[in-house]
């Protein structure tokens, strides 16, 4: 199978945009500890507020996620267990 050549503008954007995507990774990582959450519960916390309903489906985080639903499952537990989410 043959690719496409990645020309220095790919190359540079995909540099960017792996560092951006550290850099908001460590954030979220400094901001969930701090609140006793685990980065995948943060990130849970985080999806659900911005899509609909619809999406806030275990099988669809987990698919999003790319993590098992036993994952998505333990992790919405233990948010509803904190207090900070309700199971409807």
């Amino acid at each position: 199978m043959e690719f496409p050549a990645i020309d220095s503008l790919d190359e540079n954007l995909f540099r960017a945009l792996e560092k951006l995507s550290q850099i908001w990774r460590n954030r979220l990582g400094q901001a969930v500890f701090s609140e006793d959450l685990s980065l995948v519960q943060g990130q849970i916390l985080i999806f659900i507020s911005q899509h609909s309903p619809q999406r806030n489906r275990v099988g669809k985080i987990a698919q999003e996620f790319g993590l098992t639903t036993a994952t998505i499952s333990e992790a919405v537990a233990a948010l509803t267990r904190k207090g900070l989410l309700n199971k409807t």
